[in-house]
């Protein structure tokens, strides 16, 4: 684009000077025919004449775009900083227009993957809760249908129910944060002494019934809790033995009450001379 610009105000400028030559020719040559001259003569002084005025022309013409470039030049350059800069500046506020659209952008895209993510994690706890909940409420119903089954041939209803309440009075201490709030409030279940059980089953049984509960809370000292829960649960069949020495037998192997490992199914226990006992009622 630049080189046809170029040449085509070459062109214009050679046939300006073309044309004033060629004018300025003319006219002598009407003034040499007006003197006398005529013929051949007065051609040729015309033509000379052409030449003449056109290399005149042309020197001049040469000389002041010689001069005037230079100035034009610098006037240009002097001018076009200012240009640039108008121009950067007008760049630079679009690009910081476009910063300030694109850190918008990237501030709302940022916010919405923030509260995403909060979403989800609040899914995930919540999940994780009701998943806890579930287990918590299959453990306990284990347990209860297990001391139910075992104890439904030598304890009324009531009685059973007061063992539930311990069983869950033990769970309850065992998730207490708090060191003041670690205290059992156990109640009696035992009216008087069973010809049906002894004091090693007992044990068994406690042992069984804390193991499953630490399925659910993993920080239950079963060497502490249990025999109290059962020193107090049963008074009459503990009524000889201290606490310390209850500890020491909760996994002694002359019960017929069967221990119960891992996560072995809580079958109920029947103990012996009660197979054909009806079930207690009130």
């Amino acid at each position: 684009m630049n080189w046809n610009i170029e040449k085509a105000l070459k062109g214009c400028i050679a046939t300006f000077l073309f044309l004033i030559a060629l004018m300025g020719a003319y006219l002598k040559y009407v003034e040499v025919v007006e003197a006398g001259a005529e013929g051949a003569p007065a051609i040729l002084y015309m033509l000379v004449m052409f030449f003449v005025i056109f290399i005149v022309t042309g020197s001049i013409t040469l000389l002041l775009v010689g001069i005037l470039t230079p100035i034009a030049t610098k006037g240009i350059m002097h001018l076009l900083p200012i240009h640039q800069d108008a121009s950067l500046s007008s760049s630079d506020d679009k690009t910081l227009t476009s910063s300030c659209q694109l850190s918008k952008e990237d501030s709302e895209k940022l916010v919405a993957h923030q509260q995403t993510v909060k979403n989800k994690n609040a899914q995930s706890l919540q999940q994780q809760t009701e998943n806890n909940l579930l287990k918590e409420k299959q453990v306990l119903e284990e347990i209860f249908a297990y001391t139910r089954g075992t104890f439904q041939k030598v304890f009324t209803p009531p009685q059973i129910e007061t063992l539930i309440h311990n069983i869950q009075e033990l769970y309850r201490v065992c998730k207490e944060p708090s060191e003041e709030g670690k205290v059992c409030h156990f109640q009696e279940v035992e009216t008087e002494i069973s010809t049906y059980y002894y004091n090693y089953d007992l044990e068994h049984y406690g042992w069984n019934v804390s193991s499953r509960i630490r399925m659910l809370c993993k920080k239950m000292n079963q060497g502490e809790t249990i025999p109290h829960f059962l020193k107090v649960s049963f008074p009459y069949s503990f009524a000889l033995k201290e606490v310390s020495s209850i500890k020491t037998k909760l996994t002694n192997e002359t019960s017929k009450l069967p221990l119960i490992n891992g996560k072995e199914e809580m079958t109920p226990y029947v103990f012996p001379g009660t197979e054909q006992l009806p079930t207690k009622t009130d």
